[in-house]
């Protein structure tokens, strides 16, 4: 049980098989945790793999079919710690920079750890158009706030 803890994650994103479980203990009242993701599949010379490619989780990295791509997509830190965070911003609509919001919220009341045995799997998929309205409004907001005037 992992009372008190709340989390968000991106949903292209496959969670370990103990992600919960290590949570546990890593997570109080100003302590977070964030995760270590690696891209699945997407290789210099163009091969694609998707979850069909391999047998379960763990063997993703033991293939080598699993791109280590640094910490993010997922943070879990407790109840308390968002409300002092004071939640998600509701200016941000569509795709992106809500959790880039709420991420430098929380690091400002909470200490957030990296742990590289928190993993996920990013999963392939075609690019997302980034630069439509909705990600330029909030890449405008996000930046506005970093500079205390949003």
């Amino acid at each position: 049980r992992c009372r008190g803890v709340l989390g968000w994650c991106d949903a292209d994103c496959v969670k370990g098989p103990r992600f919960v479980e290590l949570i546990r203990g890593r997570v109080s009242k100003g302590h977070a945790a964030q995760g270590l993701v690696s891209r699945l599949g997407i290789f210099p010379s163009g091969k694609r793999l998707d979850r069909g490619a391999f047998g379960d989780f763990e063997d993703a990295w033991a293939m080598g079919v699993a791109e280590t791509r640094g910490f993010g997509d997922a943070v879990a830190f407790h109840r308390s710690d968002f409300r002092r965070a004071g939640r998600y911003h509701e200016g941000f609509e569509g795709w992106g920079a809500e959790d880039d919001d709420f991420r430098d919220r929380l690091s400002r009341i909470a200490r957030i750890t990296r742990y590289p045995d928190l993993r996920s799997l990013h999963l392939w998929h075609e690019p997302p158009e980034r630069q439509n309205e909705d990600a330029l409004r909030n890449a405008h907001l996000l930046d506005r706030r970093r500079k205390g005037r949003g």
